[in-house]
């Protein structure tokens, strides 16, 4: 992984030098990259092509359209007062088969990449009263729970931790694996 995340930055750091020359140059005088001195004097990287890449494409297309009709929905409710930003909302998706497939093949936090709190998804019949699209409805609500001070989601699992924090379980459980010794200074 550590080597992914270096190519991508090499790229990155040659890809912004018509751009940002003197910060380039500063992220290039870390890097301990043999082939030029300066980054000035880099090849650009090279467009790359993968296997599947119009399929992973147009999937992600679709979830970007449908992206586009829940930020609408969203917006809705943030006129009408239920929510003030997109993470104190419950997104409820009236989807259609093809959607549901759609959410399933993506293999991600839908939620996350909505930027909800919570979220259902249900084949069940739309009431009358939801934003409506050609393959889709929504309905926004308020979701339950307080907000956590790390993620800033709304949570019902929120609560003050031993060491003063007020966070949800799954930020707990994150601080706790990988910032246990952090932790226990703190309070010896």
């Amino acid at each position: 992984m550590q080597t992914v995340f270096y190519d991508i930055l090499v790229k990155l750091t040659k890809l912004l030098t018509p751009i940002l020359p003197h910060t380039a140059e500063e992220i290039w005088s870390y890097l301990e990259h043999e082939a030029e001195e300066f980054v000035q004097l880099a090849e650009l990287p090279n467009y790359q092509n993968f296997a599947g890449q119009e399929a992973i494409l147009e999937e992600w297309e679709a979830f970007m359209t449908f992206r586009t009709q829940a930020q609408k929905a969203l917006e809705e409710a943030r006129n009408a007062k239920i929510i003030g930003k997109s993470l104190e909302a419950h997104l409820t998706v009236y989807a259609s088969e093809e959607i549901k497939m759609l959410l399933s093949a993506l293999d991600s936090d839908i939620a996350q990449l909505l930027i909800v709190s919570e979220l259902t998804i249900t084949d069940e019949a739309a009431p009358s009263d939801v934003i409506r699209f050609d393959d889709v409805a929504f309905s926004v609500a308020h979701a339950s729970g307080e907000v956590c001070d790390r993620c800033r989601r709304v949570d019902e699992t929120v609560k003050e931790r031993s060491y003063k924090a007020t966070i949800c379980d799954h930020c707990a459980e994150i601080v706790e694996a990988n910032f246990a010794e952090a932790l226990q200074e703190g309070f010896e």
